[in-house]
């Protein structure tokens, strides 16, 4: 196993010159050249206002507009930008609304001090591969995109391609080495299957804040035989209980679904559903369909299991698998205003299917555009497509969420597997002038793969 950490560059200088720093880095050089340029418009007018005025205008902007304006007024500034708790709270409310709940724990640390951690993470254009000891255990290799995903200190996998269809489930504690032990499924579950979906219902505006220690994940479709023949069309709901220093699990509820293979299927939680949706809905989307490349979307609505099928029109992206979908937070446009909001990102894929050689072999990689679902809220949806300055990994690929930011990371995929590591960023200016960089390796990487597996810690 091999694990990456995302790194963003370090200086020796103040805190506050570098998130300037920081921030500048991250931004266009034209929008640098018209913050040093608009400054010295502005410095007149800043220098009129009162204290108390300035604290007010400040509460309203990011703390990326208001490091702009250091020159003109940084006596002000640095004194009410260095006091522990000063506008720093604001700033993380308003530009990490509801995000790295694992930052923010950190009693002991002051607010700009998580705001530096948040930004340099969410700029990052640097990784770093160390690799992880794994004793021996029962997992076996693995391929057809086995589920990962971390929670409560633990690491697990599930299901994928290993001695054919699987539906077993492994867990290891966060720690070196890492020992994968198999955790016993109690209950009846879907069929095992390959290349299906494995989604954990979180709240992406709450990370880390559930500590019960009980969670609940999904598994949807995926390939029932060999050769990539029968779509499943059960979904299960499973049960982890984390608490008391052992790992339990059950099966909930099985149900059916339009069978489907290579898709994704991504979580909108209650709090971004909106009130007809008080339980949040599981939105599924692509994949193959009989055989064939689909761009179908299905809606589970959680609070009664009922699937609803979404018809986008022309407007929907053309028919692809094996792509990635990431909930994510972005700034879009709205009647000359901008506002925050959340959407899915899609990203990559490919044009494999029965008729070409299937999902790893046939058709082509996608990679030339970024699509984007917005209007989560209500299922009010709208698609917004735009090229990708970047082309993110094709078919296959791993796609993350780093924490508490709105930046995705991409690893692996296409045909052939491409060894790099890309990101995108949205939020800084909203999602039609996103950051899309690939990011530096700074130590050797795993062999190039795809149709493997990954997750943020």
């Amino acid at each position: 196993a091999m694990a990456c950490r995302f790194c963003a560059r370090r200086r020796k200088a103040s805190d506050i010159e570098v998130l300037r720093q920081d921030i500048q880095q991250g931004k266009s050089e034209g929008e640098v050249a018209l913050a040093t340029a608009g400054s010295h418009t502005r410095s007149s007018g800043l220098r009129d206002l009162s204290e108390e005025v300035l604290s007010s205008v400040f509460r309203c902007l990011r703390a990326t507009e208001v490091l702009t304006s250091l020159e003109p007024c940084s006596k002000f500034l640095q004194s009410i930008l260095g006091e522990p708790d000063s506008l720093w709270t604001a700033f993380l409310a308003q530009e990490f609304p509801g995000e790295g709940r694992s930052l923010q724990s950190c009693a002991d640390k002051a607010p700009k001090w998580l705001y530096r951690q948040l930004i340099q993470r969410r700029l990052c254009d640097t990784v770093e591969w160390r690799q992880v000891p794994l004793p021996r255990s029962n997992l076996g290799a693995r391929e057809g995109s086995p589920g990962v995903f971390y929670k409560h200190g633990y690491v697990f996998m599930f299901g994928g391609w290993g001695f054919g269809p699987m539906r077993d489930l492994h867990v290891a504690a966060l720690q070196t080495p890492m020992h994968f032990q198999e955790v016993m499924v109690q209950g009846s579950g879907p069929a095992p299957t390959y290349e299906a979906k494995t989604t954990v219902l979180e709240d992406a505006k709450e990370l880390d804040g559930d500590n019960s220690g009980v969670f609940r994940v999904i598994v949807t479709g995926g390939w029932r035989h060999g050769g990539y023949y029968e779509e499943s069309g059960m979904y299960g709901i499973m049960e982890i209980d984390c608490r008391d220093g052992a790992v339990k699990a059950r099966w909930v509820r099985t149900g059916s679904q339009m069978p489907r293979a290579n898709h994704s299927a991504t979580y909108v939680p209650p709090s971004i559903a909106g009130h007809l949706y008080p339980d949040g809905y599981l939105l599924v989307f692509g994949g193959c369909v009989n055989g064939t490349n689909s761009n179908a979307m299905s809606l589970l609505d959680f609070s009664n299991y009922h699937w609803t099928e979404i018809d986008m029109g022309a407007s929907s992206p053309e028919p692809q698998n094996s792509h990635s979908a990431t909930l994510v937070s972005c700034t879009v446009s709205s009647n000359g205003s901008k506002k925050l909001e959340y959407a899915i990102l899609i990203l990559g894929g490919g044009g494999g299917d029965a008729s070409n050689g299937g999902p790893p072999r046939g058709g082509r990689d996608f990679v030339a555009s970024e699509y984007w679902l917005c209007g989560l809220e209500g299922a009010q949806f709208r698609w917004e497509a735009h090229q990708s300055s970047v082309g993110p990994g094709g078919r296959g690929h791993v796609a993350v969420r780093l924490s508490g930011t709105d930046t995705v990371v991409m690893m692996g995929g296409g045909r052939p597997p491409l060894q790099r590591t890309c990101a995108v960023t949205t939020g800084i200016s909203g999602i039609t002038g996103n950051r899309a960089r690939v990011l530096e390796c700074k130590t050797k990487g795993p062999a190039a793969r795809a149709f493997g597996g990954g997750c943020a810690l």
